[in-house]
């Protein structure tokens, strides 16, 4: 069933049992497996199309049993629960390579867009809203840049914690208003060495391949092989990360968060500094007679490296190179120097270059803090997203492990005492009879660690009294050898081992002292802060304030014996006070779990390595926390939902006697259930033991594949009827359809032959109507079409003649001077013609009268000769033959005033 599926809840405590329930899930590609709170995500090496917005989509406004599991589930319900008040955290956990890091970009990606999954945002806070979730968003690529590296188990791991707390507005839809950064534990030691295949911080390798060719000459900047802080793993060049891309989407980011380009370059300057100053060459002195002096080394002034350090920030390099290899110290209130050996002027420098760099990633947070403080107050509720490193055993365990595994213990024992913590708070508040669970308290080790006469305050104590490793391991041997997590290591004097919930490590002390004072001289310190380029100082800033003020929180004797030594600024007791708050905010939230677990070390796709993946379930607590819930009563349902779920096991007349939820729960549960050690009734809740919910489950599987039958068959009797019932509409449909369709055939034979002789008629008036308008039609559509055609060719005509015109009118306008003689000839010839004309018009008008008047006579005799024609006899030859010598002397008269005419038209055109 797909309920056992999605659950680890009801599995057997057997290891088999557990293996089985995830390997089966993750072999058909479901990554994500619910075991009570907590979420287990398996990384699968390979990207599966289980996310954006059409993922998120089907997790909105849906509970944890709506929806398959996924991270989304916890993020939604972690939202829902916001909403209803209450503050809300999410412990991201795991080994590194178990996918903390995603899972943790996967959760804000959902919160930063869950007001808009239900479509209900408002038009007025919607382009504020995504400039936020952009600016909280942008806060990854950012510190995973400066605060990633890769490790021989991950490509991309957070070399640092990080408690992001988003805070939403107060309204019915929540959007996102702000958010605010914690981060713990930064790898210092990372920046100065790395072991083989691994890498420095992501920054470093993005500058080296991908920044400008003309900035990357201006910091003095070449391949990374040629860093001695860059080149020690020789893995500068990973296949899964794109150097170039990844330094496109910081820049990007950058801005979005509010850092300008001539901010970024100023940061590049700094990060370019750090690896110039790694390659400045320490070496062991030389006394007066040129043999090697051991107990002095030398830095040239005029170390090119050391001088492009100095020049990148503004730093002096005499005095740089003076108390990199001499310390000044205070004897009898005498101040002397005194040089240093190889070894300490070698930890100096690395130690420069530590807390210039944490200096600047502290200060990279707090201008993402400062970008994403917008419109939240702290009075609004967050829900707080912790993405913390897993418990770390390695071949060789330092300081950092040491840490992590510290933190790992505060937070398995919150983990532990809160599922405890609610199992038992639920039964008190339900009143149901049960017996007090017992589980492992993880409380010896963390005494062991935090105690007054702890691991971490007798490094304190030797820190502070420049003790050495081995002093600080026989002080352990000496004062913990009762502790029953304290175990001395059988070989080497800096060793000892700790017994922690999850498996026995034995650390290295090598280097704790150091790593834990992780201190620069004061004198160091100055010329840092003496520094002439701005920026610099402002990262710099408070570097010499000191040591931070911690609060005393008590006044008796031991605490003021301690108090000089509380308020020494070191490594791990700056990491006990920030891991102490963390656990006061985690507890005044509601916590949800990620427990992401890395299937192999291969980083194969899909492939699960089982001993590994039980190792990790029970170093992450998975187990445990299944063993104390199945203890009691770890399935429980209220009233309501159980008797909506499981109600249809009864009948109608059953459920009809039950006067309330409760009731019918009753009668359901006795009915299934015939052992009543199997379940308790609280208040508000039915609790039943481990395994009693799948087995209601199949009943009712079984009672609803019962009612499938009975709706099957029933459905199928009313799909019969229905059809004869259609078959026998559509029948008398068909009757009713051919008797209307007889009648109206012999209708229209009746009305046809009555109609036969009007119709004839009509349409031979028709005929000759429409021949007569189709004549009409065609004469007027030939008339209008010879139209046309005369208009074109007029048209045409005209044209041809006014493009003659212009080309005469061209031609002539070519020669003015020819123009002008043309002009005065021709006014000339005017004058002349007007003359002419004038006796030509006289002329002209004497022949047109006497040649109207020829033509009058000849048109009386014309008449008079018709006449006498009319009158005599037709055959009169003699008349025959006067008439038409009559007519030819018209037709010459005729001709001669033609001549006239057209001899005056040449007149015009000439006077024209």
């Amino acid at each position: 069933m797909k309920w056992r599926k999605r659950t680890l809840s009801n599995l057997s405590l057997l290891r088999p049992a557990i293996f089985s329930g995830i390997k089966n899930r993750f072999s058909t590609k479901e990554i994500y497996t619910y075991s009570g709170m907590a979420l287990i995500a398996v990384n699968p090496f390979e990207r599966v199309p289980i996310y954006g917005l059409d993922s998120m989509k089907q997790y909105a406004d849906k509970s944890r049993e709506e929806a398959a599991p996924h991270v989304y589930g916890i993020a939604e319900e972690c939202y829902r629960a916001m909403l209803r008040g209450s503050n809300q955290s999410v412990i991201v956990s795991g080994e590194s390579g178990a996918g903390k890091t995603q899972s943790t970009r996967y959760i804000m990606q959902y919160l930063a867009s869950v007001d808009s999954l239900s479509g209900l945002e408002h038009t007025g806070s919607v382009l504020r809203s995504n400039e936020t979730n952009e600016a909280v968003l942008a806060s990854n690529p950012i510190l995973e840049s400066f605060g990633n590296a890769k490790t021989t188990r991950n490509d991309n791991s957070s070399r640092f914690g990080k408690f992001v707390q988003l805070y939403f507005s107060d309204s019915s839809n929540s959007c996102i208003t702000g958010a605010k950064i914690k981060t713990y534990l930064l790898e210092r030691s990372r920046l100065i060495f790395q072991a083989s295949s691994e890498r420095n911080y992501h920054i470093f390798y993005q500058l080296c391949s991908a920044l400008e060719a003309k900035q990357k000459e201006k910091l003095g900047l070449t391949r990374w092989e040629d860093f001695e802080y860059l080149n020690q793993g020789n893995a500068g060049v990973v296949r899964t990360i794109n150097d170039t891309t990844e330094f496109a989407d910081l820049q990007e980011a950058m801005v979005k968060i509010g850092i300008t380009q001539e901010i970024q370059s100023n940061i590049f300057k700094i990060c370019s500094a750090l690896l110039h100053l790694g390659n400045a060459k320490i070496l062991p002195g030389e006394t007066i007679d040129g043999n090697l002096d051991t107990e002095t080394s030398v830095l040239s002034p005029k170390d090119p490296s050391l001088l492009k350090f100095c020049e990148l920030v503004g730093t002096d390099p005499v005095l740089l190179v003076k108390w990199i290899t001499n310390i000044q110290k205070d004897i009898n209130r005498e101040k002397i120097v005194k040089p240093l050996k190889l070894d300490s002027a070698l930890i100096a420098r690395d130690s420069v270059a530590k807390v210039i760099y944490m200096k600047l990633f502290d200060w990279l947070v707090d201008v993402i803090n400062k970008n994403l403080a917008r419109e939240y107050s702290p009075s609004q509720n967050f829900i707080g997203v912790l993405d913390i490193y897993g418990f770390e055993h390695f071949d060789i365990n330092s300081f950092e492990q040491f840490c992590i595994n510290y933190a790992n213990e505060k937070l398995q024992q919150e983990f532990t005492r809160h599922v405890f913590r609610l199992e038992q708070e639920e039964y008190v508040s339900e009143g149901i009879a049960w017996n007090k669970i017992q589980f492992n308290d993880n409380q010896p080790c963390i005494d062991l660690i935090e105690n007054r006469v702890g691991i971490l305050s007798m490094l304190d104590d030797n820190s502070k009294a420049n003790g050495t490793d081995q002093q600080f391991v026989g002080a352990m041997n000496n004062e913990l050898a009762a502790n029953g997590c304290f175990r001395k290591a059988r070989f080497g004097a800096d060793t000892f081992c700790v017994q922690h919930y999850a498996l026995e490590v034995q650390y290295t002390a090598a280097g704790f002292i150091e790593k834990n004072r992780d201190t620069v001289s004061h004198e160091l310190k100055e010329v840092l802060a003496a520094s002439s380029d701005d920026f610099f100082k402002t990262v710099m800033e408070g570097l010499l304030a000191g040591a931070e003020a911690v609060p005393e929180v008590s006044s008796t004797p031991a605490s003021k014996r301690r108090s000089t030594l509380a308020k020494t600024n070191t490594l791990g007791s700056m990491f006990k006070r920030d891991l102490e708050s963390l656990m006061v905010t985690l507890r005044q939230t509601e916590g949800h779990y990620i427990r992401c677990i890395k299937p192999n070390a291969e980083k194969v796709a899909f492939k699960f390595d089982g001993p590994m993946v039980l190792g990790q379930l029970k170093a992450c607590g998975v187990l445990e926390t299944i063993r104390i819930s199945n203890a009691g009563y770890p399935n429980k349902m209220t009233y309501e939902e159980f008797a909506e779920k499981f109600g249809l096991l009864l009948n109608e007349a059953e459920k009809r006697r039950a006067a309330s939820p409760r009731d019918l729960c009753t009668m359901i549960i006795e009915f299934v259930l015939k052992d009543s050690l199997l379940y308790q009734f609280g208040e508000n809740k039915v609790f039943f033991k481990s395994g009693q919910i799948a087995f209601f489950e199949d009943r009712r599987k079984d009672r609803l594949d019962a009612l499938k039958m009975l709706v099957f068959r029933s459905g199928r009797a009313f799909l019969t009827r229905c059809k004869f019932l259609k078959t026998k509409r559509a029948a008398q449909t068909l009757q009713m359809v051919v008797r209307t369709y007889l009648a109206q055939k012999h209708l229209r034979l009746l009305v046809e032959r009555k109609a036969a002789t009007l119709q004839a008629d009509a349409r031979a008036r028709a005929a000759v109507l429409i021949q007569t308008y189709w004549r009409g039609h065609r004469n007027r559509q030939a008339f209008l079409e010879k139209s046309r055609i005369i208009c074109v060719l007029q048209k045409v005509i005209r044209s041809r003649a006014a493009v003659k015109r212009l080309r005469t009118l061209k031609t002539e306008a070519k020669d003015v001077g020819n123009m002008k003689l043309e002009l005065a000839t021709l006014r000339t010839q005017v004058a002349a013609i007007s003359t002419e004309k004038k006796a030509s018009e006289a002329v002209w008008f004497a022949k047109c009268a006497s040649l109207e008047s020829e033509l009058q006579v000849l048109v009386a005799k014309v008449r008079d000769m018709e006449g006498s024609r009319a009158a005599r006899d037709p055959n009169d030859e003699r008349l025959t033959q006067s008439h038409s010598q009559n007519k030819e002397e018209l037709k010459t008269i005729l001709e001669r005033l033609e001549m006239k005419e057209e001899e005056l038209t040449e007149l015009q055109a000439q006077l024209e």
